[in-house]
């Protein structure tokens, strides 16, 4: 092809005046928003008038002339203008919400619908998306879409509590009632501080919340209304009978069993909590979400953790954006050692609910587990900040720097917590560990009574003190913390190895191989991350002591026989 050379100093001036003549119909476009946001409205309508004239294909000019015709209540106007400019730009999802509630006011609802349908399934949907979508559903008279369209809204957006509240009025307008509470009794407990919420909650429950009921209720919704006033009130036993007597009155009540899992997994009933959750699903509850997510707590709280991780997965398989499932499978897969697949659930956490301090903190122990200190300390950093009085929070950050070996920094994490929970045994239980493997015995030993003092049956803190007696050389009082310790928990494999050091260390061999023999024996049960106990294996006290035993003897086959023990001890801890 020949250009013209003559022609192309025209071409040059064509260009620079179409640029020009976008600029100015542009700033005219600006001039005219200016106007309407400042209330000016007939004057913006005539700018906009003006845009369009210059440049019938300018996209926004129509929009925003079809705005200011939605806002007049002209809504054929609204319309025509918004289907001209979505001809210019198709893609544009404000135009065509706003085109859909111009259908709305004209009853126009099947084009409504196809536009909102559309737009809920577009990437960035919001929730006026959804909500427009219900009323449209609610317009046909088409209930089981309209509830359907606040479920999708609530697994896109759970952290919004205006949804729950709008999906409750929408179902008391249908008069499900006992839905409604149960759904508000779920958003109350991610919501605990809104407002709106607990007046909704209380005005669907006024009668019940006023007084307990003296008899058992006929209605099952009153059942379950009964139960969840006396939960609140703090009497969960009392809430259990109530529950327990509407699943045996109404044996198919899904939601009968869900609130009875609920409340036995409360009253630490877990293998009850699981056969009630269970049941729940085999009434037809396999596709809710927070069901299977109960459920694998529950299987995790029984040490049932291959069950509990297959829950999780099933809950994150009907509500891929769950961060709680998502966290708790991760804490799960930490326990089995599957730390890089652990590693991703709970990052997927953070990044769903980056304002849950737990979800922050179990991503820094993480990365404790995998050494990327640097990561770990930076993360308790945010989960602190987000949740400074959380004992937890502060366990976790003296764990890691007990970790990295800053036990100063370590011991003030751990004051900290108890300063905040001077009840809990744990944050004593973690000072005492420092505090003996700095070899700081007596210090440790009165740190570690004074735990035991509020957990006196607790297996860990006894086999911590007997491991402070092993160090110390008081053999019998070692055996004795180390004997209870078994008797507490049978399936303690660090109290066994404890107890046969120690009995090896008192000259009782045959006691001391009969007890290894256990140890080799006993099968290694995999359990969720324990920062305490973590901090026992980390110590390695268990491991000095036996190396200790082999120092001090010159005996070829006991110390070949410790070795083994040793090795043993590098499966375990």
């Amino acid at each position: 092809m020949t250009v013209n050379r003559a022609a192309i100093p025209l071409i040059t001036v064509f260009l620079i005046f179409s640029a020009l003549f976008s600029e100015s119909v542009e700033n005219l476009y600006l001039e005219g928003i200016e106007y309407a946001f400042n209330g000016n409205i007939e004057r913006a309508e005539e700018i906009f008038k003006q845009c369009i004239l210059i440049n019938p294909h300018f996209a926004l000019a129509h929009t925003a002339l079809g705005n200011i015709y939605l806002e007049r209540g002209e809504y054929n106007k609204a319309i025509s203008e918004y289907n001209i400019a979505l001809k210019l730009k198709p893609e544009d999802a404000l135009t065509k919400l706003n085109l859909s509630i111009s259908y709305l006011k004209v009853k126009e609802i099947d084009k409504a619908i196809d536009l909102l349908e559309n737009l809920s399934s577009s990437k960035g949907a919001t929730y006026d998306i959804y909500r427009y979508l219900s009323t449209a559903y609610h317009m046909a008279g088409d209930k089981k879409s309209e509830l359907t369209t606040f479920q999708r809204a609530i697994e896109h957006f759970p952290d919004d509590e205006t949804i729950y509240r709008d999906y409750a009025i929408a179902l008391l307008t249908y008069n499900e009632e006992e839905q409604a509470t149960t759904l508000l009794y779920d958003a109350l407990s991610r919501f605990p501080d809104s407002k709106e919420i607990r007046e909704l909650y209380d005005e669907i429950n006024d009668k019940t919340t006023r007084e307990p009921l003296s008899i058992l209720p006929e209605k099952r919704d009153d059942f379950l209304k009964l139960a969840l006033y006396l939960e609140r009130e703090g009497d969960t036993k009392k809430a259990m009978d109530v529950l327990k007597e509407l699943t045996n009155r109404y044996p198919h009540f899904i939601q009968g069993y869900q609130a009875l899992g609920i409340i036995l997994s409360r009253l630490s009933m877990h293998n009850e909590s699981i056969e009630a959750l269970n049941r729940a699903i085999e009434l037809g509850a396999k596709d809710d979400a927070y069901t299977h997510y109960n459920l694998g707590i529950e299987y995790a709280n029984t040490g049932q953790l291959d069950k509990a991780i297959e829950e999780y997965h099933i809950s994150i398989s009907i509500y891929r954006d769950f961060p709680e499932a998502h966290l708790e499978l991760g804490r799960c897969l930490n326990a089995i050692g599957e730390t890089d697949k652990a590693m991703t659930e709970i990052k997927t956490a953070v990044e769903l609910n980056p304002t849950n301090s737990n979800a922050w903190r179990e991503y820094a122990l993480t990365l404790a587990v995998n050494k990327r200190w640097e990561e770990a300390l930076n993360a308790i950093e945010k989960a602190l900040t987000i949740s400074p009085d959380n004992i937890e929070n502060h366990l976790a950050e003296g764990y890691i720097f007990f970790s990295v070996g800053d036990n100063s920094k370590a011991k003030r994490s751990f004051t900290n917590a108890i300063k905040l929970a001077p009840n809990d045994p744990n944050p004593l239980t973690c000072l005492g560990i420092v505090l003996s493997s700095e070899g700081k015995l007596k210090e440790a030993e009165r740190t570690l009574k004074r735990s035991l003092e509020l957990d006196k049956d607790n297996s860990s803190i006894l086999a911590d003190l007997g491991e402070v007696y092993l160090q110390k050389k008081e053999y019998s009082k070692a055996i004795r913390c180390f004997n209870d310790s078994i008797y507490n928990n049978p399936d303690y494999i660090r109290a066994y190895i404890g107890l046969g050091t120690a009995l090896w260390a008192n000259k009782e061999y045959e006691k001391a191989i009969d007890v290894f023999k256990k140890v080799k024996n006993k099968r290694i049960k995999a359990e969720r991350f324990e920062i305490r106990e973590v901090m026992s294996h980390t110590s390695n006290l268990t491991e000095l002591n036996i190396l200790g035993l082999i120092d001090s003897t010159d005996d070829e086959d006991e110390i070949e026989f410790l070795r083994e023990i040793l090795e043993l001890l590098e499966g375990i801890l």
